[in-house]
């Protein structure tokens, strides 16, 4: 007796009664062969189509079984039995037809599956079982190949295996760990999708294998001698080798602990992110490219996260708030920029002997104070570095929440240089950093001067003209809009409003009070002065505030506007876009500082320090005398 069950046909087991033939009958499945129960009989069961159990355990109890179509498991599960002789699984190697596991179970306890030559996706809590020893055991338990004809598709469960794992065919992994307690060799090709691999043993890429990140890991070891392409957020254990590491758009490589002695190529641009408190990320290669360093610092000054460079890599290094060492292996070679550097940050330098440091020049430079480092022994010059207050953003893997300052400010900062003779070097420390609230910003309520007459700022639009010192009137192109709870941020002073009352700077300057950010400029004899450089404590106060809402205009170049009648500077993007709401996603992790400068795009010079600031507050000072200030309690109300 033959079963033939065409395609488009199904056959289905009942449960009760199941499915019996004789030993000289064949069951040839070009449909779908479906249900739960048993099928036995000495006979084999050759399926070149479907077999999806449904609404619980089918069980193949036949003499021989050979899948050549799908195996698909979504709710029901599929058991073959131990007396069946599997024609897929010879010597360990699984062959035959292609296995879909999305939710069932599939049990093979004929023997166990070591190398795997067909395609394989599990999915979901499905689980694959095989008989090893006498005991039922998890794929993962005795799974140590991947053939070359094989594809073992993982999502939705994480696979851990006790001895080494080979892949000379392919993997692909999408949110799932797979982690190898010998270690992981690829010969072939694997794809990491939001996934991780691991190996306490190391992971080889062979020189014909390669590995492709979309976003992923590799978080232990690795020596590569083949190729890696990358893409997105990605975590790169240390990476030994001969081989190349290629990167498309704009990645970002989460680094851990180790040495990394390949060269990096960023063609559009990317992130270098070392996250390893407590340990060191250091890179002992070339950077081709435009790569950003960020180290992402430890939680205490115990455990800090130290980036060492070789003396080939000089590109620009942002520090976080948090524990961050930057380690130069060469001050002289070192020829970029250090962003960011806080209280919590340790500079130091190899090959070097100093016991002072100073910031020479302090002076405005693409929207932040900084200027040159410079490093001495006994008065003798050493070497510099070029040191910015850089601005900080909500970086998504670091431990700071705020995002409304633009960076750390050195007017009362002072720099310490240890040296230590025993191990040749030099530390680098600073105390006296504050964060300035540097992004220029209207208190909501304020009044713009428009063509169509003064408009509160945030009912201003893009395309309104607004009346401006320099030309007659310019167009808005951007409005920025940040909420901030003052309550929460680590130093309120810097981010409170500073009123400017009215008349401050004289008849109808302001012609009702003014309250502006921090940071904010004002225009006064040709310069633009930081309100807070202004404050007097009477017509230049800044106030108390449980939340505030800024707004700040951008115009189609910077210029000077009229805010209640003060000049004011408008809104330039010198990489802060992203302090406030909704300043757009795609400078979320490194705002771009190179393109736009205040030197070059700033509409007035900023005096911050010097003879023209003494003389601006003298005369405001002199104004303030001659007012009768309103009590207290109005001054210092809740916004």
């Amino acid at each position: 007796m033959t079963v033939i069950v065409n395609s488009g046909s199904t056959i289905t087991v009942v449960p009760a009664a199941g499915l019996t033939l004789n030993a000289d009958s064949t069951i040839v499945s070009g449909g779908v062969l479906t249900g739960a129960g048993t099928i036995s009989g000495p006979f084999e069961l050759l399926s070149a189509g479907e077999i999806v159990p449904s609404g619980g355990l089918l069980d193949i109890d036949t003499g021989a079984f050979a899948n050549l179509g799908t195996v698909l498991l979504n709710s029901g599960s599929l058991t073959i039995e131990n007396g069946v002789t599997d024609t897929d699984l010879s010597g360990g190697t699984l062959t035959g037809g292609t296995w879909l596991l999305n939710g069932g179970d599939l049990r093979v306890l004929a023997g166990s599956i070591t190398t795997l030559d067909t395609g394989l996706t599990v999915s979901g809590t499905a689980t694959i079982e095989d008989l090893m020893g006498g005991t039922v055991q998890p794929l993962e338990n005795t799974l140590s190949i991947v053939g070359s004809s094989g594809l073992l598709n993982l999502s939705g469960t994480n696979w851990s295996t006790p001895g080494s794992f080979e892949i000379d065919g392919s993997a692909i992994l999408s949110g799932v760990s797979l982690s190898a307690a010998g270690g992981i060799t690829i010969d072939g090709s694997v794809s990491l999708n939001s996934a991780n691999l691991s190996a306490p043993g190391g992971i080889t890429i062979a020189p014909g294998g390669q590995v492709s990140l979309v976003s992923g890991g590799l978080s232990t070891q690795v020596l590569n001698n083949g190729t890696i392409f990358a893409s997105g957020l990605n975590q790169v254990g240390s990476l030994t080798g001969t081989g190349t590491v290629q990167f498309s758009g704009q990645p970002t490589l989460d680094l851990s602990s180790g040495t990394y002695t390949q060269t990096y190529s960023a063609p559009s641009g990317g992130t270098i992110s070392a996250n390893s408190p407590g340990g060191t990320v250091d890179l002992g290669a070339p950077l081709t490219g435009a790569w950003k360093l960020d180290i992402v610092g430890g939680p205490t000054a115990a455990t800090p996260t130290a980036l060492e460079l070789a003396p080939s890599i000089s590109n620009d290094v942002y520090f976080d708030s948090n524990a961050d060492k930057l380690v130069l292996d060469s001050l002289a070679h070192y020829q970029n920029t250090l962003w960011g550097m806080v209280n919590t940050s340790t500079i130091v330098l190899n090959g070097v002997i100093a016991n002072a440091a100073s910031l020479m020049g302090e002076r405005f430079v693409q929207g932040v104070i900084g200027g040159a480092l410079s490093i001495s022994e006994n008065g003798s010059v050493v070497g510099t570095l070029e040191l910015l207050g850089g601005t900080i953003t909500s970086f998504p893997n670091h431990l700071t929440p705020y995002s409304a300052y633009s960076g750390p400010g050195y007017d009362n900062a002072t720099f310490i240089a240890t040296p230590n003779i025993g191990l040749n070097n030099t530390t680098i420390t600073l105390s006296g950093e504050s964060f300035d609230f540097l992004t220029t910003c209207f208190r909501a309520g304020t009044r713009i001067d428009t063509e169509r007459g003064e408009v509160p700022v945030e009912r201003l639009k893009i395309g309104d003209r607004v009346l401006t010192h320099f030309e007659a009137s310019r167009p808005v192109v951007w409005i920025g809009q940040r909420t901030i709870d003052c309550r929460r941020h680590p130093d309120p002073e810097k981010i409170l409003p500073v009123r400017v009352a009215r008349d401050a700077f004289g008849p109808g300057c302001p012609h009702r009070d003014l309250y502006l950010s921090p940071g904010h400029a004002v225009f006064v004899d040709g310069d633009l002065i930081p309100v807070k450089c202004l404050i007097n404590d009477t017509t230049v106060r800044q106030i108390s505030a449980r939340r505030v809402t800024y707004f700040h205009v951008e115009l189609d170049d910077h210029n000077v506007l009229f805010a209640e009648g003060l000049r004011a500077e408008s809104y330039l993007d010198t990489g802060n876009r992203p302090a406030f709401e909704n300043g757009g996603a795609s400078l979320a992790l490194f705002p771009n500082f190179s393109d736009v400068t205040w030197e070059t795009m700033g509409c007035a010079p900023m005096v911050l320090t010097g003879a023209k600031l003494a003389r601006v507050r003298a005369n405001l000072a002199e104004r303030a005398a001659a007012f009768e200030e309103p009590p207290l309690a109005a001054l210092t109300s809740a916004a």
